[in-house]
């Protein structure tokens, strides 16, 4: 009487009777595959124990869930979040300008900015700098993968970009003021080819620009790109101070795998908002680019050093995965069904964007750190191969 099985369990029992040996995740066929993760000859008739083993992790899920709601400190959180959010949005868009008012006074701009004779020699003279700064990032980049030192190849990742923030200098001339951090770009915008222009793809707002000249559509096109920065920027600090903020109190909380807040859409929050939040800045050093083209000025287009960026981000999140697998392998292999890995897409987008992924490894998920290097090598070049016949269909934009 008291050893009844409840009827919940004799139904979930009787609908998933087999179980992979590999994910365990339950299913209701035994295939020659797992429709989960897709290993071969893996799946068996389910025992009490796995029954048994899986009620005990949600018995333990809920109760942890439980514990979590009744507190009112999540409320609180979110609270905390919105007032971070606003002070790092105007840290983004203050700072840049203060900087430049100190630097414009060391790297003043050129009084005569169609003298390219004088521009020339400036930017040759600055170019042995460029290659030593980047010689040095590129350098600190792969030392940190190779001591596993992971903060450091996302910090010198972020030195690359960092000269994204020289679009907030209004002057003549690119390299003025904070524009002067964009001497790291130099050497790889070559009077033969702009390498730096080879992450355009994931830029497509550059498609607006063609509908300046169509009357009202014009407009319409040139407001969204004004206000798309404003949208990325808020949107990702947001996500990235939630995250940060949930991740400091489940730590509190002593919980190994944090579920809760922004962790239920994203596995990897803060890297989510961080990229979002770059992105948005990245699109604003577009726009400026625009006009400066428009007005015949002298400038950089630099969608690469984003795109290398977000590669390494993605990497490093990947390499979580892993660690976080190995400490908490059967907690996380739950989490990881429920919770997609930065952000849920449309199935059919789904499907595309991981191709790559899938096809490369024959997997899911990456497993190992060369597996990892595998997967950002190969989007990578996915993304130089698009940007390249995106500059063979639209030449004139990059004269």
């Amino acid at each position: 009487m008291f050893n009844r099985v409840p009827k919940y369990q004799k139904l979930f029992q009787k609908t998933f009777p087999y179980i992979c040996n590999d994910c365990g995740e339950f299913t209701s066929n035994q295939y020659e595959f797992c429709e989960k993760c897709g290993a071969e000859n893996s799946v068996r008739k389910a025992m009490i124990e796995d029954y048994t083993k899986y009620y005990l992790k949600k018995e333990k899920e809920k109760s942890r869930s439980e514990r979590i709601l009744s507190d009112d400190q999540p409320e609180n959180l979110k609270l905390l979040a919105f007032l971070f959010t606003f002070f790092l949005i105007f840290l983004t868009f203050e700072i840049p300008f203060l900087i430049n008012s100190l630097l414009i006074q060391i790297f003043p701009d050129i009084q005569h900015p169609y003298d390219h004779d004088e521009i020339e020699v400036l930017i040759n003279g600055v170019r042995p700098i460029g290659y030593i700064c980047l010689i040095i990032i590129v350098i600190f980049i792969i030392l940190g993968f190779l001591i596993k030192k992971e903060k450091i190849s996302v910090s010198s990742s972020f030195l690359l970009f960092l000269p994204t923030f020289g679009s907030f200098a209004s002057s003549m001339f690119f390299l003025a003021g904070i524009g002067i951090l964009e001497v790291v770009w130099l050497p790889l915008d070559t009077p033969y080819f702009n390498f730096l222009t080879l992450g355009i793809i994931v830029f497509p707002i550059y498609l607006l620009v063609f509908l300046f000249y169509l009357g009202p559509i014009g407009y319409i096109a040139y407001f969204i790109m004004m206000i798309l920065p404003w949208i990325f920027v808020i949107l990702g600090l947001y996500i990235f101070t939630s995250g940060v903020i949930s991740w400091f109190y489940g730590k509190y909380q002593k919980i190994d795998i944090i579920e809760f807040s922004v962790y239920k859409y994203s596995r990897h929050p803060q890297y989510l908002g961080f990229l979002i939040w770059s992105y948005g800045l990245f699109v604003h050093y577009m726009n400026q680019e625009l006009i400066i083209i428009t007005m015949g000025k002298i400038g950089l287009e630099a969608s690469l050093p984003w795109v290398i960026f977000a590669l390494i981000i993605v990497g490093i999140a990947f390499l979580e995965d892993i660690n976080l697998s190995k400490k908490h392998p059967d907690e996380y292999a739950e989490y990881r069904k429920r919770t997609p890995f930065l952000i849920k897409l449309p199935k059919t987008l789904n499907l595309i964007v991981s191709f790559p992924l899938r096809f490369i490894l024959k997997k899911s998920f990456p497993e190992t750190n060369k597996d990892i290097l595998k997967v950002v090598i190969f989007y990578g070049m996915i993304i130089i191969i698009l940007s390249l016949l995106v500059l063979l269909m639209l030449p004139l934009s990059y004269q």
